[in-house]
């Protein structure tokens, strides 16, 4: 007959083994970080030049840990380019994440403090620098809130 072995012995066992196996593999944590170093930063929208600045904005996260990256962090860091509308952060494991953004519709043209400016259907005040407008559009004078035009 098989005699008992108490279970104290066998969490010792158990805690001597998960103890030496961890520190005899001194590369295993390492191994593991670069399994989750962001390699990819995939952009989907329509012009090269969004494309672009959209790089330009998210350079900071190359070779950082995926899991290290909050969406929330990136919307911020979007925010400051206000010609885009739909912006749609998704990662995809192990290694890229996804942003797909959408150019907003230029409305009208206005001018404020001596600088052009267009009106975008998100209710934005975008730059004329930061946007070619191809199309004509309507001219909007004076001071006015944009929920007041909307």
């Amino acid at each position: 007959m098989l005699q008992l072995v108490s279970k104290k012995k066998i969490y010792f066992y158990v805690f001597s083994f998960l103890f030496l196996s961890t520190i005899i593999n001194k590369n295993l944590l390492s191994n593991i970080k670069k399994i989750f170093l962001i390699e990819a930063l995939i952009i989907k929208t329509e012009d090269i030049e969004i494309e672009k600045k959209i790089l330009s904005e998210l350079n900071f996260i190359n070779n950082q840990n995926i899991f290290s990256i909050r969406k929330k962090q990136l919307f911020e860091k979007l925010k400051d380019l206000n010609f885009l509308e739909n912006i749609i952060i998704s990662k995809k494991y192990p290694s890229s994440i996804i942003v797909t953004a959408k150019k907003t519709q230029l409305i009208a043209l206005t001018y404020l403090d001596n600088k052009e400016y267009y009106l975008g259907e998100n209710g934005n005040f975008i730059l004329s620098n930061n946007i070619i407008s191809e199309k004509n559009l309507p001219s909007i004078f004076g001071k006015f809130e944009i929920k007041e035009f909307f």
